[in-house]
């Protein structure tokens, strides 16, 4: 027996009712019952999404903070200060070979005063300031710590004297007098 379902026929109340469904519209709330399925955050921010903006903007205030603090003029114009530091070390290394000082007196007096001037480039870069030596600055003018640094190191660390007249320069002195300074006349002409 074939049934037919139609608009207007129906075979058993329950094909009716079947035919009534498939023939009405179907609402976007009856489709989403249905198995379509809903984002579950939408229109919204998602928590990544948030968590990233949120670490930029971090970022981008202690990017600001750093740059700020890096070319405040309010630090100090000490922030950076310059040293000649090779200067220093070869005016006391010549004194020393001057001296006339034994070599194991001469390495001891020269290892204290390097200990000493390593603790004063130290306490000179107290307080946040950078100390750069004398050759490493370019352009610009920044202050110039040498003589304050050696004048603590010379505290404690005494500048080695210079010894008498030794007979090798006392011969040179006398050979120089004698000639005048002038050397072997018979090349002249």
């Amino acid at each position: 027996m074939a049934v037919q379902l139609g608009a207007g026929s129906a075979s058993s109340p329950e094909d009716g009712l079947v035919a009534k469904h498939r023939s009405a519209p179907v609402s976007s709330a009856s489709a989403s019952a249905r198995g379509a399925k809903r984002p579950k955050n939408s229109g919204g921010l998602k928590l990544k999404d948030a968590a990233l903006v949120v670490g930029l903007a971090v970022c981008l205030v202690w990017g600001a903070w750093v740059t700020k603090s890096l070319l405040d003029d309010g630090m100090g114009k000490d922030r950076f200060v310059k040293l000649q530091l090779q200067g220093v070390i070869a005016e006391y290394l010549q004194a020393q070979a001057r001296s006339g000082s034994d070599d194991r007196t001469a390495a001891q007096q020269t290892a204290q005063f390097m200990a000493v001037l390593d603790k004063a480039v130290a306490a000179a870069g107290q307080d946040g300031r950078i100390v750069l030596v004398n050759e490493a600055i370019v352009g610009g003018d920044i202050p110039d710590i040498t003589a304050q640094v050696k004048s603590e190191v010379y505290a404690q660390v005494p500048m080695p004297k210079v010894a008498a007249i030794t007979p090798v320069q006392q011969g040179m002195e006398s050979f120089m007098a004698s000639n005048g300074g002038h050397g072997d006349d018979r090349h002249r002409q």
